[in-house]
């Protein structure tokens, strides 16, 4: 930054510090840490054990491992996903994310208004002990 962007407040580039915002958070607790362009948001989530089958119908979804192992169980086949590793899954398909490590920290990045549509019709995000939380201070 120069130090004429400096004396006209030019923002700088905001760091999340993913370990530390879920230190005290329960895994399958997704934190909305910030919303791409209004578009897209960036979740970051600590898994533990293995999140029912569902599918996103109109809508793509990107997992990045920032720490321990992720077998992505899929009805097209399963991957697993270490630290670093990308994985996508594509709209409307039938996916169960499950957890190999204990302590597993992923980011996720999909539409604002992703659709979370679970197989079993009776499961509900309650059940799944599914939360959203947004962080106020960085949407």
């Amino acid at each position: 930054m120069t130090q004429a962007d400096a004396q006209h407040g030019t923002p700088k580039p905001t760091i999340f510090a993913v370990l530390e915002l879920l230190r005290d958070q329960p895994a399958r607790v997704n934190l909305k840490v910030h919303h791409v362009d209004g578009a897209y948001t960036l979740r970051i989530a600590r898994l533990e054990g293995a999140f029912p089958w569902h599918d996103h119908a109109d809508a793509e979804e990107a997992w990045i491992v920032i720490r321990g192992r992720v077998r992505f169980r899929s009805a097209g086949g399963d991957a697993e996903a270490g630290p670093g590793d990308i994985a996508v899954s594509p709209a409307q398909l039938r996916h169960s994310p499950l957890a190999l490590e204990d302590d597993t920290i992923v980011v996720v990045v999909n539409r604002r208004d992703f659709p979370l549509n679970y197989i079993d019709s009776e499961m509900s995000s309650e059940q799944a002990n599914y939360v959203e939380r947004e962080l106020a201070e960085h949407t």
